[in-house]
């Protein structure tokens, strides 16, 4: 992976969040794709992680891809929680761990930006 596709990777994550930020606070969200949301093999991260499965068995990317398919799955529940109009405080509370797993991805592949310098 290169260094720009390890940026798009982390923009990527980010704008997630954003989506779901602006989606909890509008009161007319749109609706979010949960299968889009669901699919950790789509995104530019899920390709590079299954194409470059040796490199994940190295410290600190070890974990990686489990962490990525948990993001997906997570992103998925914020997903159908927003489209089924749920509390604002349970989709909140959802996003929270989103963001938990996204951070951490996104510490992982800062990490990798620094190791490819």
């Amino acid at each position: 992976m290169k260094k720009t596709e390890i940026e798009d990777a982390i923009a990527a994550h980010r704008a997630w969040i954003e989506l779901f930020r602006l989606a909890i606070s509008s009161s007319d969200a749109q609706k979010i794709d949960v299968a889009a949301a669901a699919d950790f093999t789509h995104c530019g991260l899920g390709g590079w992680l299954s194409a470059n499965k040796g490199m994940l068995l190295n410290p600190p990317f070890c974990d990686l891809k489990t962490q990525h398919i948990a993001f997906h799955f997570a992103a998925a529940t914020v997903a159908r929680l927003i489209n089924e109009g749920a509390d604002k405080e349970a989709i909140s509370i959802a996003v929270e761990k989103v963001n938990g797993l996204s951070e951490h991805i996104i510490a992982v592949l800062q990490r990798l930006v620094v190791a490819l310098r």
